[in-house]
């Protein structure tokens, strides 16, 4: 014989919030760090100057924890492209560090 339990809808009862901040730190391994320093020199020899900003900024942001605001006025960018930029380091890795063809019409004209 099973026993029937009662749940009364006014029981719900919803905790005031807190008022205290969360902090976390997202650390990276010394592999990552170490490919993260290879991207930026191939970068520097290709004269690929958004990887090397894109690939700088990871290195400050997730190695070094530089604060996000001095990121942002140091390199003149919004908080959002570098937490996108965060986000998708921590999602995909070094892929999302290429850069790929945004698509578009193709040229009229033949180099010719």
């Amino acid at each position: 014989m099973s026993k029937r339990v009662y749940v009364s809808r006014d029981i719900a009862i919803t905790t005031a919030q807190e008022d205290t901040p969360v902090s976390l730190r997202i650390q990276v391994s010394a592999a990552t760090v170490k490919a993260l320093h290879a991207k930026l020199q191939q970068a520097y020899l290709k004269d690929d100057v958004r990887l090397v900003r894109r690939t700088t900024v990871l290195l400050d942001l997730l190695v070094h924890h530089v604060p996000m605001a001095v990121l942002c006025e140091r390199w003149g960018l919004s908080s959002s492209c570098l937490y996108d930029w965060q986000r998708a380091f921590l999602l995909h890795g070094l892929e999302s560090l290429r850069y790929r063809h945004g698509g578009g019409r193709r040229p009229k004209f033949t180099p010719k």
